[in-house]
């Protein structure tokens, strides 16, 4: 039986996902994502991006025709529902919320998701900020470092690119003044699963982000990038989360701080899946919520 939400915002309390819960204890974690997702992004975008008729181009295409994609794919749509369930009262979500909706390719705003869920999870006071098509005043986040306020604007390379520093220096040059120049900035760039198994993987990330650094821009601080390789394993599935951030030396901003965002929180070693007991799952629910 479909979840009633009584709601006019569009959050959902945790009660309301316990009440269904205590209802029917057979609720598969599958379905209270599509319910969660639903919620949010409605039934025709589950339609368009995760139903049979979801174009193959599609990274959350439900495939149960082919067993071993099928468990990936019902990963990332597990993973899509956990985040807007975990950032929902995050300031300024529900502009991301409703470019997802409206977006012919959702992964940019699935990777502003996921670079939210690093911050999150890392302790970090952020909020999402309305964007403006306007130079110096078109990006994703803010957030409180010390006595600052940083800018930070996420990029998403798809599953299609290939991979090379060239690419990696290319997108950051050419989105460099969407930051503006009177504050530090950080570029988070989401980088496909697929380029991890090149060789020279890491090399190709520094290269490329030193290369963009040696033009002489001072307002971005760093660049940090990141990717949540998702894997069929014979335990099960397994996420990573995998990140580098590279600092630049010709800063105007925090010049005397660490400016790495990321390494307050690490996965344990041998436990992908592994997140913070504040990071409620809804592979395990009602786990974190009830003490059962």
């Amino acid at each position: 039986m479909p979840i009633k939400y009584t709601e006019q915002r569009l959050r959902i309390h945790f009660n309301q996902l316990l009440e269904e819960y205590k209802r029917d204890h057979w609720t598969r974690p599958w379905y209270l994502a599509l319910d969660i997702i639903s919620h949010f992004l409605g039934e025709p975008w589950l339609a368009k991006h995760v139903g049979p008729d979801a174009p193959a181009t599609s990274i959350f295409k439900y495939l149960p025709w082919h067993p071993p994609k099928v468990h990936v794919q019902t990963y990332r749509v597990i993973d899509l529902a956990e985040s807007l369930l975990n950032l929902q009262n995050t300031k300024g979500i529900d502009g991301c919320v409703n470019r997802m909706k409206t977006a012919k390719n959702p992964e940019d705003c699935l990777a502003e998701l996921h670079i939210a869920k690093m911050l999150f999870i890392n302790g970090w006071e952020f909020w999402f900020v309305v964007r403006k098509l306007v130079r110096g005043e078109d990006y994703d986040f803010e957030l409180k470092y010390g006595n600052h306020i940083i800018c930070g604007e996420a990029k998403c390379k798809i599953e299609s690119t290939p991979m090379s520093a060239k690419t990696i220096e290319s997108v950051l040059q050419s989105n460099r003044n969407q930051l503006p120049a009177d504050k530090p900035g950080i570029f988070f760039v989401k980088v496909p699963q697929q380029w991890m198994i090149e060789p020279h993987f890491a090399q190709t990330m520094n290269q490329g982000a030193q290369d963009f650094l040696s033009h002489g821009t001072g307002r971005v601080i760093s660049i940090a990038f990141y990717a949540e390789p998702i894997e069929m394993a014979s335990q099960g599935i397994l996420q990573g989360h995998y990140f580098r951030e590279v600092v630049n030396p010709r800063r105007r901003f925090l010049q005397g701080a660490d400016c790495k965002l990321f390494d307050r929180w690490r996965p344990p070693a041998g436990k992908m899946n592994k997140l913070p007991e504040k990071w409620l799952r809804v592979t395990d629910f009602p786990k974190g919520i009830l003490p059962w």
